[in-house]
């Protein structure tokens, strides 16, 4: 038996509206029910669940209806929410777990924050237990969720390393658009837009980030790709992991994030200077020079 750790895909929100939460759900669940048939393992990827959980997009419709009306009304409070199976967190935004299937299970995480995301987190379970046939579906799960990632599931997905017993730890996967592996590693390390980013509830409006995304999207597609795959140590697969390894694998991982985002952020800087990075960084409320520092430690 062996398990991949987690499937996480994110996708980044335009706005906290309602509108814009549908309309991901709606392509997303399109995309869920197209079979691509277009693999070299398709006799495996045929036998392999689907790397979903299933939801029913109108109980979630409904869930963010309820949750948005608690915003404003008192009287809805945190019980009211649990008992319709919305659990409010700390970032402004709620988590349904959804029904378990084809050998899948997780939840969705919808953040209302000024930087808003959805979240949908799945863990898959094999009863393979031998290492070619580890490999085997592992390769033709990447091959899919590329696929997913053409068509707009996501902007992010995070694949994690496959854990088998006789063979140790294997490393994650990083899925995604330039872009926004890029602004989510520098929000990440950054004070104000971190917070925005967790905790700050927007209050209308569109994101701070997506005009950023917009203009910086167009620049990064000079890295050639439309799509990075970056490879990092897994941390979480393995258990009892000595001190010492976890901070040589943690120094891996570091110094792969660290060479992307200098990559892009010299990419930028030829494309735009000092005077235009600063001005696209202002609704941030960070400096270039913070910026640019950002993820380097």
């Amino acid at each position: 038996m062996f398990f991949i750790s987690d499937i996480i895909l994110i996708k980044f929100l335009p706005d906290c509206s309602k509108a814009s939460f549908v309309s991901y759900i709606e392509q997303l669940t399109d995309i869920m029910n197209t079979k691509s048939g277009q693999t070299n393992y398709r006799s495996l990827v045929n036998k392999l669940p689907i790397f979903l959980p299933s939801f029913k997009k109108e109980k979630l419709y409904a869930k963010y209806s309820i949750y948005q009306h608690s915003l404003i009304n008192p009287f809805l409070n945190k019980w009211v929410l649990m008992l319709c199976d919305i659990y409010p967190h700390s970032s402004h935004g709620f988590a349904i777990v959804m029904e378990s299937a084809r050998g899948t299970e997780g939840p969705i995480d919808i953040s209302l924050t000024k930087i808003p995301r959805v979240i949908i987190s799945s863990r898959l379970h094999s009863s393979c237990d031998n290492y070619r046939c580890k490999n085997s579906i592992r390769k033709a799960l990447e091959e899919e969720l590329e696929r997913g990632l053409e068509k707009g599931v996501a902007d992010i997905i995070e694949l994690g390393g496959i854990y088998l017993e006789s063979n140790g730890l294997e490393k994650e996967t990083l899925l995604g658009k330039p872009t926004w592996i890029y602004l989510r590693e520098k929000i990440r390390e950054l004070k104000v837009p971190h917070q925005m980013y967790t905790q700050e509830k927007l209050q209308g409006g569109s994101s701070l980030v997506y005009e950023f995304a917009k203009q910086s999207s167009v620049v990064l597609s000079l890295i050639g790709d439309p799509y990075v795959k970056l490879r990092l140590p897994d941390l979480s697969s393995v258990p009892n992991l000595e001190q010492k390894t976890m901070e040589d694998l943690l120094a891996a991982q570091n110094q792969v994030i660290e060479e992307f985002l200098t990559k892009c952020d010299q990419i930028l800087l030829d494309a735009w200077e000092n005077k235009k990075f600063s001005e696209m960084l202002e609704p941030l409320n960070v400096s270039l020079d913070e910026w640019l520092k950002a993820g380097k430690d």
